[in-house]
């Protein structure tokens, strides 16, 4: 039965999947379950919809699918989120994986590759090839925010992600966090005033969440998850949480104490992705040798 195909480029051998061999596995997975059109579906009894270039998947049925262990395919999907290939939302019942450039590389015509033979029945009048007008709106619309009127001022990308990075107000992990800004699809001006909408409550909700001992969101992490898709109750904002976890109170010295040894819990300029996933997982076992709770070494790091 035909089930039609997807593009696999050659330059896919210079991104270094090639040598790591789970992430080339996870990567080629959820490209041949990636849909290619907009379509509605149920998960259990959530409704989702689903855009061109996004799979309902997890790390479970990706793990049973390709025969890889759990800890494999988490890895490998940080991995391909790092080389900004891949975006997920998770849910506590599913991630949507949504590939970043999957107009650009899985349209119908090659953007280097313009149509030079005319229709049928269309008149021959030049030997130029017919621009590509699509391609030239896309390419456009990936360095530029456009406004709803034409006459309208335009925002570069490095504005808009400057008024987001003031909104947010946890200022750190900038440069991390400028990579997840770029790598958003389809940013448009409804798009752009959401996520600073949702970038502004975050900041108003930052404080009760410190107070209640629990760790902000770092802002490359917030973009990654699309979490200006959450829903805020503003109606606690102002309230801190008054439960907190008890084991909270001897999990943090020896977390900061582990961090101070090994290095912070986020990506340095100096590591590659593979050496900092394999940092994190040392830091994570050595906080469990020391007696701290798995769920909440693993809260830390995310």
């Amino acid at each position: 039965m035909n089930r039609g195909y997807v593009k696999l480029w050659r330059k896919t051998i210079d991104s270094g999947l090639l040598q790591n061999a789970a992430a080339l596995q996870v990567f080629t997975y959820c490209l041949l379950k990636a849909s290619h059109k907009h379509t509605k579906m149920l998960v259990g009894t959530t409704p989702v919809t689903v855009e061109p270039g996004q799979v309902v998947t997890g790390r479970l049925a990706i793990a049973k699918e390709c025969k890889l262990s759990e800890q494999n395919v988490r890895t490998a999907l940080k991995l391909l989120e790092n080389l900004e290939i891949l975006t997920i939302k998770a849910t506590n019942k599913f991630s949507l994986v949504s590939f970043v450039n999957w107009d650009t590389y899985q349209q119908d015509q090659p953007a280097d590759q313009p149509t030079s033979q005319p229709m049928p029945n269309q008149q021959v009048t030049s030997t130029q090839p017919a621009p590509n007008h699509k391609q030239e709106f896309k390419n456009l619309r990936n360095n530029k925010i456009h406004s709803a009127s034409d006459d309208a001022p335009r925002i570069s990308k490095a504005d808009s992600f400057n008024q987001f990075w003031d909104a947010f107000g946890y200022k750190k992990g900038k440069g991390g966090a400028e990579k997840a800004w770029n790598a958003i699809p389809h940013m448009d001006d409804a798009l752009f005033a959401k996520i600073l909408d949702a970038a502004r409550k975050e900041a108003t909700a930052r404080p009760a969440l410190i107070q209640s001992g629990r760790t902000p969101k770092m802002a490359q992490g917030w973009l990654n998850e699309r979490r200006w898709e959450d829903e805020y109750d503003t109606s606690t904002v102002d309230t801190p949480k008054q439960e907190v976890d008890p084991r909270r109170a001897t999990a943090m010295p020896i977390i900061n104490e582990v961090a101070k040894e090994y290095g912070p819990w986020w990506q340095t300029g100096e590591e590659t992705p593979e050496q900092y996933f394999e940092r994190e997982e040392k830091m994570i076992q050595e906080c469990l040798k020391r007696g701290c709770p798995e769920d909440i070494a693993r809260e830390v790091q995310q």
